[in-house]
């Protein structure tokens, strides 16, 4: 039986009729009693006719509880699988938001680390680019990214320079690097000076190719730095949105 009604609306109108059903059922017993009470001792027309109505109200009352029963059974089996495919659909969410989560909650040094090689090769062709580098805020996990990001650039043959900021402002000193800047950034943004663009953009897309294709997100972002180098390529790593 197709409807247009979902298994549970269909479950709820076969229950209705049910009830009704029962009712005409009792009604039909009720008469039947009636007649068997006043007519016991005077058969005639209307007691005939009476239990004609009585059985037909009991007979109709069952054929249409045996309908009801049938057509519940199968709204029932098509509510069941209504529900199974939505406790799958569920599950798969929750499989999902686990498993991004779980990406989420990966360190990019462990996401980067075997793609190190590529991202080298993949940027080799800029050798000679001059880039300096920014942070958000010093954090661990801020800090490995950005030092696995100058590790594969080196062997690439770029040239990494201080960070040129402004007098008093922020700075990032490490062993065995040039100084790092203090800018806001989300994941790794990569800016170019608008008078360095044609020079520079070629091997800033590179750069952000490769990083892409090595799982890492990172993307062009508006020009924004107050930076002394417009030479320079300018890498920032904030935290992963």
């Amino acid at each position: 039986m197709k409807t247009s009604k979902s298994p549970h609306e269909r479950m709820e109108a076969l229950e209705r009729w049910s009830a009704g059903a029962t009712l005409g059922i009792l009604v039909g017993i009720l008469i039947e009693i009636g007649i068997l009470w006043k007519f016991e001792h005077h058969p005639g027309e209307a007691k005939f006719w009476f239990s004609i109505l009585a059985n037909a109200l009991i007979g109709i009352g069952l054929a249409i509880e045996y309908f009801c029963i049938r057509w519940t059974i199968i709204a029932s089996k098509e509510a069941e699988a209504e529900n199974d495919a939505k406790l799958a659909a569920a599950l798969n969410r929750a499989a999902s938001a686990e498993e991004d989560l779980v990406a989420f909650r990966t360190t990019r040094r462990h996401v980067i680390g075997p793609q190190r090689a590529e991202l080298t090769s993949l940027t080799r062709p800029f050798a000679g680019t001059v880039f300096d580098s920014a942070m958000s805020h010093f954090e661990r996990e801020i800090g490995d990214i950005l030092w696995d990001i100058e590790e594969a650039l080196h062997a690439a043959g770029w040239q990494q320079i201080d960070w040129a900021a402004p007098a008093n402002a922020s700075a990032i000193r490490r062993s065995h690097r040039p100084i790092s800047g203090s800018a806001l950034a989300q994941n790794v943004e990569i800016e170019i000076d608008p008078n360095q663009r044609q020079a520079l953009l070629p091997a800033a897309e590179a750069l952000i190719q490769a990083l892409n294709q090595s799982g890492i997100d990172a993307r062009e972002a508006p020009y924004t730095s107050v930076n002394g180098n417009p030479h320079a390529v300018h890498i920032m790593v904030g935290p992963k949105r």
